[in-house]
């Protein structure tokens, strides 16, 4: 189930050891990338590489630190004026790249914004509470909501704010391929489909970088990820398979670095379309037809742990007394066969490859899993951008199912259970009930009864079965033991505070 490289050995050699010769003994650090990015364009950005290289550019009013816990950054204070007011104070004396001035407008501009259904802002759902921005003053906001919104800030530490002028007189065009921001690296370039450079800002407001370059350096193939970190032509590599811990550890000039994940992996059951998967028993059936545990054990070498629903112990909102399905083959046919489908059924199962730790494979491994319980499930690999775009363009998708792994570093249930649940991009599913007690739960503010609304949802969800429920992976990185880095939880790799050793 490991995958193999797709290229010529010498060819990839020679790749391998021009690029460790062009990176050796510079102040630059190289992160190598399993995919590239779609856009630069925070509220259109899509991947971990695109928020990797935006939360590098941008700032955001509120900072998620290491600890995960949210601290002033932009904003120098946030309060809640009553049920339907916060107001941020914003910092002073700070400028865009292009000499912009940053203040209350740029703020307004960038909520109002992703609010505009033309943009096409992948994360709108979290902004459909708000009602308007208010300017109090140039470097006063008041955001005003259509009702109560308890996790605003949390909101507020995911929208990084753009340059008014630059993107009303360039166009989201412009600002996805060439973009400006307020944050300690400038961009430089960005080669498609190869790399994406920046350079240290040292006008930055809170201190110049340690590292005068960052690039991601687009690597689908996993095999030549380690090897341009183990030859020294890469500094940082993320997703790393457990089968090839040993081999960096044992690396004198390499190390593994690993931190519990906070993304909830599953395979999604697309529910709109007339079919048997409308069928809540088959739903239940496959479910009980993958053997979970079996695939952490043989696939991730038991790095991760299975999940009874969407949510990880690391969100607000995690309901411990939910178990997951039963492991029973014998259940799982019978409830097949009271559904009418004692024979089997044919399903399609589409995956990325490369896009999470061994999709492919994973997926590979479910589809053998459902096998034994009479259902051929046709994998259909991807390539990342055609395999999201798929949802962007139509509700209408065609495919069974889907293999995803999915993470909004709000750390809160709203973000997973509200987008993946109610009318969304990517929902599939959609139960009356859920929809109330999500929305309900969104414009709570007593934190006692939002935690009660989303256990309520995730037992509904749990039974209705609209997904798979898998598993949380710990994340694991290999780095270069010349860089002072470690991993963060919310997946991003920040290196506005990495150095490199002397």
């Amino acid at each position: 189930m490991r995958r193999t490289w797709g290229v010529s050995p010498l060819v990839l050699f020679a790749f391998i050891m021009a690029a460790a010769a062009a990176h050796a003994g510079s102040k630059e650090i190289v992160v190598a990338v399993g995919v590239d990015a779609t856009s630069l364009d925070p509220p259109i950005s899509t991947n971990i590489t695109d928020k990797n290289t935006t939360s590098g550019i941008y700032d955001t009013l509120i900072y998620r630190n290491a600890e995960m816990k949210l601290e002033p950054w932009l904003a120098t204070s946030w309060r809640l004026v009553d049920d339907l007011t916060w107001e941020f104070r914003l910092r002073q004396g700070i400028w865009f790249h292009d000499g912009e001035p940053f203040n209350a407008e740029a703020v307004k501009f960038s909520l109002e914004r992703i609010l505009d259904p033309n943009l096409g802002a992948r994360s709108f759902a979290q902004y459909t509470a708000l009602s308007r921005v208010d300017i109090a003053d140039p470097y006063t906001v008041r955001v005003i909501t259509k009702q109560p919104y308890p996790i605003l800030p949390v909101v507020m530490a995911e929208t990084w704010i753009v340059p008014p002028k630059y993107t009303r007189e360039k166009g989201k065009e412009v600002l996805a391929r060439q973009p400006i921001g307020t944050g300690p690296f400038r961009f430089k370039e960005w080669s498609r489909a190869s790399h994406i450079t920046m350079e240290a800002n040292r006008e930055y407001w809170r201190g110049a970088p340690k590292v005068e370059q960052v690039t991601f350096k687009v690597v689908p193939e996993m095999g030549a990820r380690v090897a341009l970190l183990k030859t020294g032509g890469a500094d940082i590599i993320s997703a790393v398979p457990p089968h090839l811990v040993k081999t960096l550890e044992d690396d004198p000039n390499t190390r593994v670095a690993r931190v519990e994940g906070a993304r909830a992996y599953f395979i999604g059951i697309n529910t709109f379309n007339k079919g048997a998967l409308q069928d809540k028993r088959v739903r239940q059936a496959l479910n009980m037809g993958v053997n979970v545990d079996l695939i952490l054990e043989t696939i991730f070498s038991k790095n991760g742990k299975r999940l009874a629903t969407l949510l990880t112990p690391r969100h607000f909102g995690y309901d411990p007394s939910i178990k997951p399905y039963p492991y029973d083959l014998e259940k799982a046919k019978a409830l097949l066969a009271e559904a009418g489908h004692a024979k089997g059924l044919t399903l399609e199962l589409d995956t990325p490859d490369g896009r999470y730790p061994l999709d492919k494979e994973a997926s590979m491994a479910i589809a053998g899993e459902l096998a034994k319980i009479g259902l051929q499930v046709n994998v259909k690999v991807k390539e990342w951008g055609n395999y999201i775009d798929q949802f962007k363009k139509s509700s209408d998708l065609p495919v069974h199912m889907y293999y995803m792994g999915w993470s909004i570093p709000t750390f809160d249930a709203d973000a997973i259970l509200y987008a993946l649940a109610t009318t969304s991009t990517y929902c599939r599913y959609l139960d009356n009930e859920v929809v109330k007690q999500l929305t309900q739960a969104r414009s709570t503010m007593s934190t006692p009864r939002r935690e009660a609304l989303y256990h309520q949802a995730l037992r509904t969800m749990r039974e209705d079965a609209p997904m798979i429920f898998l598993y949380a992976l710990d994340d694991l990185y290999g780095v270069r033991k010349r860089v002072n880095w470690e991993p963060r939880s919310d997946e991003r790799i920040l290196l506005h505070e990495a150095s490199i050793k002397e």
